[in-house]
């Protein structure tokens, strides 16, 4: 019965008994890539290396001056957000604020573009506003030079008091009256010849 068994093994193919590997680490030296354990431990293995695998930092690249600096996801995520943009525009349209900064200031598109990229003024006012949040939103962009609308002040329309005959005749007449029920000032007593020499006496 074992000679037949031995005949049997001997008289698989050889393409059969390579399939079966020895591993020289792990559990054990006896165990093969046929052990179901050896099944999981593999299959743990890649599931562990997929989460230890770290994504790439983002990087945002401003497109007027080409300067870029690596952020995280969850200050992409957030700036996007307070944008309120997505995370994906902001990444491919992303102007630095300071960049912004002096747009709104007045300084021209030429002067501080140093990439290629050609930014007609209806998209540069639509990057600023979306890079950038400030009071002013009603602007634009004309040659590349920040514009805005300029308040002109309220004019004022001086009254003039209007004079009315009536009303003045009126004015007159109380006056007129009042001038009449007035009491006279008392007269003020003048002095006599020898009043005054007496004075003059009394000062020498």
């Amino acid at each position: 019965m074992r000679s037949s068994q031995r005949n049997k093994n001997y008289d698989m193919p050889l393409t059969h008994q390579l399939t079966e590997k020895f591993i020289p680490h792990g559990l054990s030296r006896f165990a093969t890539t046929k052990n179901p354990l050896y099944t999981k431990l593999k299959n743990m293995e890649k599931i562990m290396t997929k989460k230890t695998k770290k994504s790439p930092a983002p990087v945002l690249a401003c497109i007027i001056t080409g300067q870029a600096r690596k952020t995280s996801h969850n200050y992409l995520n957030d700036k996007a957000k307070r944008l309120g943009v997505a995370s994906d525009w902001l990444l491919n349209n992303y102007v630095s604020k300071f960049i912004c900064s002096q747009l709104r200031a007045g300084k021209a598109l030429s002067d501080l573009q140093t990439t290629d990229q050609k930014i007609s003024d209806q998209l540069l006012t639509d990057l600023v506003k979306k890079n950038s949040k400030s009071r002013v939103t009603d602007f634009w962009f004309k040659d590349g030079v920040y514009q805005t609308a300029k308040v002109t002040p309220k004019k004022v329309k001086k009254t003039e008091p209007t004079v009315d005959v009536e009303s003045l005749t009126a004015k007159v007449n109380e006056e007129q009256a009042e001038a009449a029920t007035a009491p006279a000032p008392e007269p003020v007593p003048v002095a006599s010849f020898d009043e005054v020499l007496d004075e003059l006496t009394q000062l020498n």
